[in-house]
């Protein structure tokens, strides 16, 4: 696998469990020194297992839980993938500390939901290895645990239109929409998407994949009915697809 992006001096190295200590510290404001007070070992300790040249031992695996926040298991799995060679960056395992996770367990893997201060944290990560992004990014779009993907464009019989203030639906028509946001999503996530309870209180009916795959790199499009008789208007900013976010477990 390839390194991560931990950049040290010219050069980039793979994530090592220190670095996400740290990375916790400085979200709590904290130093080394009085992280290893509150975890009743030294420094010196700290900088080993960070390292990855001691045991991460069940006790302090616990502590690091009570001091810095995340689950006392999720804190060992980190340390064990992080001795091994991997190719997940910082703000992954910084995301499955944040508290007020949902895990579930689905056949071959474990994923966990991204809440709103979990997708803030991978859309402000600026490293560009596989990294989480999506353009034209608003944060009054963004939901507790989802983000409203809103109109780009809308293609109805041959005819393309975009960059309007509003956009009309005729009756019995289907039209194509495009979402006006790009989703890049690393291989270490997935997304599955859903029509908004607006679209429905005005009978429209959306039909696109439910799941966007690891390794998405572009817009979202879908096609949504008008089985009414009447001309249905959307606005621009209106959301037109709720997307929810999912890290895979370590």
């Amino acid at each position: 696998m390839s390194a991560s992006p931990v950049v040290e001096g010219n050069f980039t190295r793979r994530v090592r469990f220190g670095d996400v200590v740290s990375a916790m510290l400085s979200r709590k404001d904290l130093s080394k020194r009085a992280l290893a007070e509150a975890l009743d070992v030294s420094p010196a300790t700290i900088t080993l297992i960070g390292k990855g040249e001691r045991p991460l031992s069940v006790k302090i695996e616990q502590k690091l839980a009570d001091v810095l926040g995340g689950d006392p298991e999720v804190w060992q799995s980190i340390y064990q993938e992080t001795k091994l060679s991997t190719d997940k960056p910082l703000n992954y395992f910084k995301s499955l500390l944040l508290d007020s996770t949902s895990v579930l367990n689905l056949s071959g893997t474990r994923v966990r939901r991204c809440r709103k201060e979990h997708i803030l944290t991978l859309q402000n990560d600026k490293t560009e290895y596989d990294r989480f992004h999506i353009s034209d990014f608003e944060e009054n779009r963004l939901q507790e645990t989802s983000y409203d993907a809103t109109i780009g464009s809308i293609t109805h019989s041959g005819s393309r239109l975009e960059g309007l203030s509003e956009y009309e639906i005729p009756p019995q028509a289907c039209v194509l929409v495009r979402t006006l946001e790009a989703f890049t999503i690393p291989k270490w996530m997935e997304a599955d998407v859903h029509a908004p309870t607006s679209l429905a209180l005005k009978h429209l009916i959306v039909s696109g994949g439910p799941i966007i795959d690891p390794g998405w790199d572009k817009l979202l499009t879908v096609s949504i009915f008008n089985p009414t008789g009447e001309t249905v208007t959307l606005l621009a900013g209106d959301p037109i697809l709720t997307v929810r976010f999912w890290l895979h477990d370590v």
